[in-house]
């Protein structure tokens, strides 16, 4: 995990978490920008999302990047309140395997 990190500061790259819950599920939006602030396009994004206090991965997405924007949605029936930890597992488009993560927590009331 550490070298995960490692990998996305070497490039400069920043992720930010736009994260909801209603009673049809949850759904985000995972933005990814270079060090200039460019949005980082073609990468391929899989969101996990686990309950922290139960050590139980809930589901596990393929983000989408439908309108090659650098912004990558996500879906999911699960739903709930309480503490929700969210992850994004990155690979680049430049056809290495070395992962990049992003992980947050978020309390959803």
């Amino acid at each position: 995990l550490a070298e995960a990190r490692g990998a996305a500061a070497a490039l400069g790259w920043q992720a930010d978490l736009d994260f909801t819950s209603s009673e049809h599920g949850m759904e985000g939006t995972v933005a990814v920008t270079d060090s200039t602030g460019a949005a980082v396009e073609g990468l391929r994004v899989t969101v996990t999302l686990r309950r922290p206090q139960l050590a139980t991965i809930i589901a596990e997405i393929k983000a989408t990047d439908a309108s090659n924007s650098g912004l990558y949605h996500f879906s999911t029936d699960a739903s709930g309140s309480g503490l929700w930890g969210v992850e994004a597992a990155i690979l680049p488009s430049d056809g290495s395997e070395k992962m990049i993560r992003f992980d947050w927590r978020r309390d959803i009331r």
